[in-house]
Order: structure tokens, then sequence, then C-alpha cells
């Protein structure tokens, strides 16, 4: 196994070879790329910002200078990615680097306190939360109807409110129309761009077009995941673009409870720009995270914070258990029987270094997750079984091996002797 030192000794060379050629706007970019190459095993930031501090003596980015080098930089964090380990195919089909890799170049950045933070602020951070949200709100204006349901973090954003994460990037939603999902993967991505076009070209005087393409190098997940298309949302204004707004789209969804309507809030310039849509209720969105974080082969490790943070800002917000119970229980009927919740340490292990705050709030979260879980759990775990579901010892192993699929780390670390 390659050990943490030797990792970072390798994405530190291959950044240094670029350093010259990709000049300072590259190397904000570069450095998220270096972080996301560590694929996690280098988990302190303040432990990558030291090794940096001599690599990136001062960073003064502008947008200019961004736009200059960016073919450049995209060069420089492609080698940067494939430094520790080639990807393995999972990994090539479902990432998304670069906007990975400037959310993590923003926090070594801001850890080693050595760059102009405004410049930086201009170039990478993008518009203003205040013109993300209206650009979302107008774009899902347009889409809100019957064959449309938004989920996922910009949902938990608008039913949770200052205490959700926020939806910084893209928006999340399930095509209920069934006619979209038929055909061949090439079908089904030109008739969801299309009927998605169709929606945005409505002229809701608020000034701003959208146009929607298919991201060409995600075509692949198509093939890995039939129901998923990866699309965006370029909104402009007066010919200038403002933003471009990934969607993540499943065809021919459902959701397990009726949806409700979700007011979306939004003045803009002084104008009243509030709508709805219909949205996932947020005990199904709680019922998939409680699974998801208990059962390994889903989301991956690196997930499992951040989904345990939901799980505990969606509880404290105020649920309905008996909501939640049920729609749990549509996954265990289907034979998903539920893992044990585990603490964020006990899957992470020892060597994942947190600061005692981040291991307190965690802990605090995962306390308020068990108390919820075990006030449902003999409903949840004792649902039967649906009437269309195998119960034979080849349908129960398999079962078996995708629970207990993924090794987690500190389970690695017991059996070294760590």
């Amino acid at each position: 196994m390659v050990s943490d030192t030797s990792i970072l000794k390798s994405a530190e060379k291959t950044f240094g070879e670029h350093k010259k050629e990709i000049e300072v706007a590259a190397g904000v970019i570069a450095t998220g790329a270096l972080l996301y190459a560590c694929r996690g095993k280098i988990s302190s930031v303040t432990e990558l910002a030291g090794t940096l501090r001599e690599l990136l003596p001062s960073v003064t980015l502008t947008a200019e200078s961004a736009v200059e080098t960016a073919p450049k930089t995209v060069q420089a964090a492609n080698e940067l990615l494939t430094a520790t380990r080639e990807q393995t195919f999972a990994e090539k089909a479902t990432e998304k680097t670069f906007r990975m890799s400037v959310n993590a170049a923003k926090t070594v950045l801001k850890a080693m306190r050595t760059y102009d933070a405004p410049k930086v602020a201009e170039a990478v951070e993008g518009p203003s939360d205040e013109v993300r949200r209206h650009v979302f709100n107008r774009f899902l204006a347009r889409v809100g109807g019957d064959e449309y349901v938004l989920h996922g973090s910009y949902a938990l954003e608008n039913q949770i409110g200052a205490n959700a994460r926020k939806a910084v990037n893209d928006l999340d939603l399930l095509s209920t129309n069934p006619k979209i999902a038929e055909g061949t993967p090439a079908q089904i991505s030109k008739s969801l761009v299309d009927d998605l076009q169709r929606s945005a070209d409505k002229d809701l005087g608020d000034g701003l077009t959208f146009k929607i393409t298919s991201e060409p190098e995600k075509r692949v997940i198509a093939n890995v995941f039939p129901r998923m298309r990866h699309l965006v949302a370029t909104a402009e204004s007066d010919g200038k673009t403002i933003m471009s707004v990934p969607l993540d789209v499943r065809v021919g969804a459902k959701t397990i409870l009726a949806p409700e309507q979700l007011a979306l809030k939004n003045q803009f310039n002084g104008v009243d720009y509030s709508t709805g849509i219909p949205a996932m209720r947020k005990e199904e969105t709680l019922a998939y995270k409680l699974y998801t974080y208990g059962n390994r082969y889903f989301g991956g490790v690196a997930r499992k914070p951040k989904d345990l943070r939901d799980i505990a800002t969606l509880i404290k917000s105020g649920v309905n258990k008996d909501d939640t119970a049920e729609a749990l229980q549509a996954w265990t009927s289907r034979g998903y029987g539920m893992a044990p919740l585990r603490p964020v340490p006990e899957i992470l292990g020892p060597n994942h270094s947190m600061s005692p705050a981040t291991t307190d709030e965690l802990n605090t979260s995962f306390l308020t997750a068990k108390r919820f879980y075990q006030g449902i759990s003999s409903d949840v775990e004792n649902a039967p079984l649906r009437s269309d579901v195998s119960n034979g010892w080849l349908a129960q192993w398999s079962r078996f091996v995708k629970k207990h699929s993924t090794i987690y780390p500190a389970e690695l670390e017991k059996a070294s002797g760590h």
C-alpha cells in the first residue's frame, strides 16, 4: 500500500515540473488538483498547505490571467490527477474533477494565507450568491411543472434555510416523464435536452435566456448509469454569459412520497421573482441519506461526514417520523437491508486527522442520527420483502456482498495492526 508521504511527494514532483509553464493562475486550480490527486489520503489541509508554501510563495490571480492560462491549467491538472496512480474506470466516469479542484484550491490557499483574496474571489468564486439563486430560480421557474422534480442540496437549501449546506454549483432534477426514458442512450439524451430546451425557451420577462447542452465528457456515464444524464444550462443576459449551471438529471424517475410544492423566494434588483416547483420531500431525502450513510457501497467514504451533517440538520429542522420510515421501507422491502450506523471516526479510522471541534461536531451529529433512527428502526427493519423480490440464497448472498463490498480505512488499519 502506497504511503501518504510518497503520494504527496509524487504529486509535488508533477506540480513542480509544471510550475513555470502554468504560472500563478494555473497554480490555483493545480493546487486543488494536487489535493484531489491524494485521493483523501492527506486529510489535513494544514499539512498540505505547509508543504506547498515554498511552491507557491505568492498567488495574485486576476480573471484575465486565469483565462490566458486555462488550457495549460487543464493539462497540468489532468497530469496531477494521475500522479499517484491510474484512475479507475468508475472514477473517470463519475468525478467532477475541476469543480472539486477549484473548491479544494480555495480551501488550501486560504490556509496558506499567501494570496490576494479579492482577486481570487473575482476569478474563482464566480457569481455572487444573490445572482446564483436568481439564475437557479429563474431556470426552475421555466421547468417547473409535473414532469421535473427538484431534489438534492438546492432543494434542502430552500426547505431548511440558513442551516442547510448550499448548492453552490449544480441542480439535481428527476425527469418523471416515462416517454423521455424510452429508446437508446443517445435518443434518451436528445429527448431530455430537447424537452428541457423547450421549457427553458419560455420568456418570463426576466431578461434571461438559457441554452441546454450535454457534457460530452460525461457521455460514458450513460452506459454505466443508464438513467443519469449530466447537462449544462448556460444563462445569458444581453448576449453575455452570466453563469453555467450543471444539471444532474435522472430520467424515468419518481419519488416514493408525493412531492411537495416548494416555494422559491426570490427578490432581485427590487423585483419579486418568487416561484415554486415540485420538490422531493425532506423526509424522503433524509431516508435516502440514512440508508446510504449506513450502507458502505453507496456514496464512498469521503461523503460520510457531509451526509452525516445533512442528516442531523434535516432531523433538527423537523421531519415526520412516519413518512421517513415509509420512505426507508421502500429500500428495505426490496431486500436492501439497513446497515448499522457508525460514527465517522470509526469509519475513517484514526489516521484520518480531524480537529477536536470537527470530531465533536460529527459525534454530536451522529448521536442525533442514531437517536432518530432508533425511534423508527423497528418499523423499517421489520418491513416484509415485496412479492417481486427473491429471497433465495443467491439473492441473499448478492445483497450481503453489496453491503460489505467496501472496506473502510478503519478496518484496513486494524488489519495491518496500526
